[in-house]
């Protein structure tokens, strides 16, 4: 092995659309939301509304009396869950579309995973892609449901000729 090589030993491979079938389903690693996760994001983003930056607002002016995300927040967290997975590493083409549904707040201290499905695959008109829905349940470890997300991607096709 050359002295510039690097290998990555990989607990998934990589998967092309042929290799998805629809019920293929994964849980990913979990990740405990700190409260500085919440300020960086929300300083990340402009993120300066009360509810969000203001603890003592948090405390008498929410519904939930305590800290919480902006539900924004986890839908990169579950996508950032997904890609620990290295299901599409080599795959992946484009991100087309996302649809969410917020079920529950996140609160820091929350560890959080994700159950990931293929509920959906179509060809396209390109011998070289295809699309995957690929369906996210976002819980936390008491196994509430915090988001419900749908993403739906491009991905790569392995031509054999």
């Amino acid at each position: 092995m050359d002295e510039t090589e690097v290998t990555v030993d990989r607990f998934f491979k990589t998967r092309y659309f042929d290799d998805l079938n629809v019920g293929d389903s994964w849980r990913t690693n979990s990740k405990t939301i700190t409260e500085t996760d919440m300020v960086l994001f929300n300083s990340m983003l402009g993120i300066a509304l009360p509810a969000f930056v203001d603890e003592e607002y948090m405390k008498e002016g929410t519904i939930f009396g305590r800290r919480f995300a902006t539900g924004v927040m986890t839908i990169p967290l579950a996508a950032g869950l997904f890609t620990q997975l290295h299901l599409l590493d080599d795959s992946l083409m484009a991100m087309l579309s996302m649809e969410c549904k917020m079920k529950k707040p996140l609160f820091a201290g929350d560890t959080i995973y994700v159950d990931v499905e293929v509920v959906d695959k179509k060809e396209t008109s390109k011998p070289d892609r295809g699309v995957v829905h690929f369906f996210y349940l976002t819980k936390n470890k008491r196994q509430e449901i915090l988001a419900e997300i749908t993403e739906i991607i491009m991905v790569k096709r392995l031509l054999t000729t």
